[in-house]
């Protein structure tokens, strides 16, 4: 199913361009970032899924994947996404060593805080002026010392192992605002102390892209940055969707084509999500209904319908 998706990908040329011109141009040692803007609904996944496999791999690319839409994020699912991103590019020696490492920080970080939570926990009760709101505040300051120990830990052991690298990178950030408005800490960490320093690290050339409501606008990537936005379709670049998805005739100036893509414009304001909603519900149609007339007519039913029936299926 998803590569029949992917073959509906139309009219983001203009970005398509900027990417391919980004991977033919960028220098190991460099960092390069590329912040695509859009709203809900726009394509901001359908494009990366693009990307990732209909692009980067014709050009030599490994891909990789940060999402934070369904997460929360945190230090460490970025740092096992980064992780994943580079394990098919590096030695297999050289990440057995990387995860042996990582295992021996992450058992020393489990280790001590059993073993400070048990020591505060003792030192309570031997002094009863210590109040369990103090205890906690204690046990809290200390573990979240130790844990910022532990994030330096893995993020230095993985530039070691991005050194080992030996092909570019691409790195899709996909719901980036969710990162932004949960920790801003965690974005500075993110772009200055690990992304950042990969690209300098790494012998092959690191590309990011960012996708979400938000664009990065932390002052050390900024520089390298460029931005690009996700609109909705207009009249033209709808028509040539509905081409694609065979719902009307490549090359047809009939009067009867144009009507239904003026319904289907009509409807949908060109809006991508509910233009792909729009066409489902329309191939559900029995041929004799799949008119302009039919969508005009039915207005409400192809809202209520495809908010209902085909929005859990169609992904964009």
């Amino acid at each position: 199913m998803l590569a029949d998706l992917l073959d509906s990908f139309t009219d983001r040329e203009p970005i398509l361009a900027q990417f391919e011109q980004f991977l033919h141009t960028a220098q190991p040692g460099q960092f390069h970032l590329l912040a695509i803007k859009g709203n809900s609904g726009t394509g901001k996944t359908f494009l990366i899924d693009y990307l990732s496999r209909r692009v980067c791999p014709l050009a030599g690319w490994q891909v990789g994947q940060l999402a934070f839409a369904q997460s929360v994020p945190d230090f460490r699912p970025i740092l096992e996404g980064l992780e994943d991103a580079l394990k098919e590019s590096v030695p297999r020696s050289k990440l057995q060593q990387y995860r042996d490492k990582r295992e021996v920080y992450k058992h020393s970080f489990d280790d001590y805080r059993a073993a400070i939570t048990v020591a505060l926990k003792v030192e309570a009760r031997e002094y009863s002026h210590i109040s369990d709101i103090n205890q906690n505040v204690q046990v809290n300051a200390e573990l979240r010392r130790r844990e910022l120990q532990l994030r330096t830990e893995l993020s230095r052991a993985l530039l070691e192992l991005a050194e080992e690298s030996q092909c570019p990178l691409c790195l899709f950030i996909d719901g980036y605002e969710r990162l932004v408005e949960t920790d801003t800490e965690l974005v500075g960490w993110l772009w200055e102390d690990v992304l950042l320093k990969l690209a300098r690290t790494a012998p092959h050339p690191l590309l990011v892209v960012a996708c979400g409501w938000e664009i990065p606008s932390n002052p050390a990537v900024k520089p390298f940055s460029h931005t690009v936005e996700l609109d909705d379709f207009d009249l033209l670049r709808l028509r040539n969707y509905l081409e694609k998805q065979g719902v009307i005739a490549t090359d047809s100036t009939s009067s009867e084509q144009e009507e239904l893509a003026a319904a289907f414009y009509e409807l949908t304001k060109g809006h991508p999500l509910v233009l792909s909603l729009a066409v489902t519900y329309f191939n559900e149609l029995e041929p004799h209904e799949r008119t302009a007339h039919s969508l005009q007519v039915d207005r409400p039913l192809v809202d209520e319908r495809a908010r209902i029936e085909f929005l859990p299926v169609v992904a964009w």
